[in-house]
C-alpha cells in the first residue's frame, strides 16, 4: 500500500463483512499485518520459498511459455534471496521470458536481480516496457498508468487511450 495518506493503517478497510462473504488478503509483515492480527483476522504466514522449490517453480513456469534457461542462469535466479518471495520470482520470470535476445539474457537477469524488493523490480520492468513500447515517448508508462489510476469507471480504448498510444 502506498504510505501516503496513511493507507497502511487500514482505517478505510471494512472491519466487518456479510457472513456469506470470505475475504482473502495478502500483505507482508508490518503495520497492515499487525492491524489485521489485532482485528482478530485469521492469518497464515507464508514461508519464503526454499531454493529447490524456486528452481522447480522456475522450470515449470517457463516451460508453460515454451522457454528454458541454461543451468547457470537457473542457479543465479534460484540462488538469489529476493526470489524467496514468489511474487518477485514470477515477475522476474515474466520479464525474462519476453526477452527474445539470448545473448543479452545474462545481463537482463543480473539487472533484474539488482532490485532488492518487488517494488524495485516493478520499476525496472516498467522502464523496460516504456523502452520497448515506444523509446521516443519518454513518460508514456507514467502517463498511461496515471490515466488508469484517475479513471474511476475505466477508460475506452478507442476514444480515450488510443490517442495517447498513437502519439
Amino acid at each position: 500500500l502506498d504510505p501516503r495518506n496513511n493507507a497502511a493503517d487500514l482505517v478505510w478497510f471494512p472491519t466487518t463483512f456479510p457472513p456469506q462473504l470470505r475475504v482473502v488478503i495478502s500483505c507482508a509483515r508490518g503495520l497492515s499485518y499487525d492491524i489485521f492480527s489485532k482485528r482478530g483476522c485469521t492469518t497464515q504466514l507464508v514461508d519464503p520459498l526454499p531454493e529447490a522449490e524456486r528452481k522447480s517453480l522456475l522450470r515449470l513456469y517457463l516451460k508453460q511459455m515454451s522457454k528454458k534457461l541454461e543451468e547457470k542462469q537457473e542457479f543465479t535466479i534460484s540462488g538469489a534471496t529476493q526470489t524467496e518471495n514468489p511474487r518477485f520470482l514470477l515477475t522476474l520470470l515474466d520479464d525474462v521470458a519476453v526477452d527474445v535476445e539470448f545473448e543479452g539474457l545474462e545481463k537482463k537477469i543480473n539487472t533484474d536481480l539488482h532490485a532488492q524488493t518487488t517494488a524495485e523490480l516493478y520499476e525496472i520492468v516498467l522502464e523496460r516496457i516504456e523502452r520497448d513500447f515506444n523509446p521516443k515517448s519518454e513518460g508514456f508508462v507514467a502517463t498511461f498508468f496515471s490515466l488508469v489510476w484517475a479513471a474511476r469507471r475505466g477508460l475506452y480504448l478507442t476514444t480515450e487511450l488510443a490517442p495517447i498510444m498513437d502519439s
